[in-house]
């Protein structure tokens, strides 16, 4: 016997006395070899017993909707035959049932809840109507119908068990919440070990750093026709005026002013005014660079 949770029995209960309007409903879309009456619906653990005689033939297709799993209608040899037959010429078994499982699934909605109904129908033998069901996990509901006194069909209904929903958290009566507090450590706030240490000359790191240092005489604009036209022996006027120092840059910065000078046969400049100091710091005469 199969064990149901508590949502899975609570479907199961609102389910199964629906799948007698389901049979009756599939009964009444079959063709006329007598009365047809829908039997008791059950929940079966072994489905093959509800097969209608050999040879018997099936629908299958998987629920679409509220609920999961697949609808099954079986129809016997006999049945099968005269279903493809017809009263308006030869049809196709599987075009015939699908309506028929549809109707049935139709008389489910109202028990489940909401929408059932069939998706991806395919003709099997009737051996194989119920091979999707996992013993001891599948919900087998099953109707057969009964033409006088003979078993000609049999609907079903393949259930997914419904999962539980998680269960509260239970206290753990273990944990004593009288238990002493962790012992907290103080920690020295980080003005106070920033005092104790000893002073960093940050300087000192980028003594050995090269830096470009620039000797600028004087600027002046021209046009590209002016600059195109030069050539040697043109003279390009400055803006500055004769004896005016010249500028000193470190990476594009001015940083000082001098005067250009002649160093074995090099040309220097001799320091006379650092930018932005005192004249008091002005470097000694004499310094060149």
């Amino acid at each position: 016997m199969t064990f149901l949770s508590g949502e899975t029995e609570s479907l199961v209960a609102r389910i199964l006395p629906a799948l007698s309007a389901s049979a009756a409903a599939a009964a009444r879309s079959l063709p006329p070899r007598g009365v047809m009456t829908a039997g008791e619906p059950q929940m079966v653990d072994n489905p093959d017993s509800m097969l209608p005689g050999d040879g018997s033939r099936a629908l299958v297709g998987s629920l679409a909707g509220v609920i999961s799993g697949n609808a099954v209608i079986v129809v016997s040899a006999a049945l099968a035959e005269a279903i493809e037959r017809g009263p308006f010429g030869e049809q196709q078994l599987e075009a015939a049932l699908e309506p028929t499982l549809q109707a049935a699934l139709g008389e489910l909605q109202e028990a489940a809840g909401g929408l059932v109904t069939l998706r991806g129908g395919r003709e099997v033998d009737g051996e194989l109507a119920f091979a999707d069901a996992i013993a001891g996990e599948t919900i087998v509901l099953a109707v057969p119908i009964i033409d006088a006194s003979e078993h000609v069909a049999t609907v079903a209904v393949l259930l997914e068990p419904l999962p539980e929903p998680p269960a509260a958290p239970v206290p753990d009566d273990s944990v004593n919440v009288d238990e002493e507090p962790v012992a907290q450590h103080e920690f020295r706030s980080f003005d106070e070990g920033s005092r104790s240490r000893e002073p960093v000359h940050s300087l000192d790191l980028l003594h050995g750093v090269e830096m470009s240092v620039t000797a600028e005489l004087g600027r002046t604009k021209m046009t590209v026709r002016e600059l195109l036209a030069l050539a040697p022996g043109a003279v390009v006027e400055l803006d500055r005026a004769a004896g005016s120092p010249v500028d000193v840059l470190v990476n594009g910065t001015l940083v000082a002013r001098g005067e250009v000078v002649v160093i074995d046969e090099e040309f220097g400049i001799r320091i006379s005014e650092i930018v932005g100091m005192e004249p008091t710091s002005v470097a000694p005469p004499g310094r060149a660079v």
